[in-house]
């Protein structure tokens, strides 16, 4: 709503969107608090590991790579459903969205009746067309 509604009508010259912004926080604590050392004590590999957050945020980093079969430097593609659990550019099932919900219906008031805990009971990870994906059965999502 924020960014979708709200920002186009206050600011039409601007095009910002909360992913580049939070892109651009991540980078700052990174940089600012030098944390690349801290992620390495820690067993990060940099700069995969970087990629890798920055894509669960936003997708894709490189525009040229899109036209790829797989756009992602992160993870290899044997690693494809791990794209699926932050921002879900498949189907939006996500963290995101159940945050949404539960903070939203929080807020509002009302009772959240989606049960993270029962999907996260019924997820899989099956390959699907030669790539791995987080599947639920038919009979759960309906």
């Amino acid at each position: 709503m924020f960014d979708g509604m709200f920002i186009p009508k206050a600011r039409p010259e601007v095009n910002w969107k909360h992913e580049t912004a939070s892109l651009d926080m991540f980078d700052h604590l990174v940089e600012s608090n030098d944390l690349k050392v801290v992620m390495e004590e820690y067993g990060l590999v940099l700069p995969e590991d970087l990629d890798f957050i920055k894509e669960q945020i936003a997708g894709p980093q490189n525009t040229q790579n899109q036209g790829q079969k797989w756009p992602y430097k992160g993870r290899p593609e044997d690693k494809s459903f791990l794209y699926e659990i932050v921002a879900n550019k498949r189907n939006g099932i996500d963290v995101d969205k159940w945050d949404y919900f539960a903070r939203d219906c929080y807020h509002l008031g009302i009772q959240n009746n989606f049960d993270y805990e029962r999907f996260l009971k019924f997820a899989r990870v099956c390959e699907v067309d030669g790539q791995k994906h987080i599947c639920t059965r038919d009979k759960e999502v309906g």
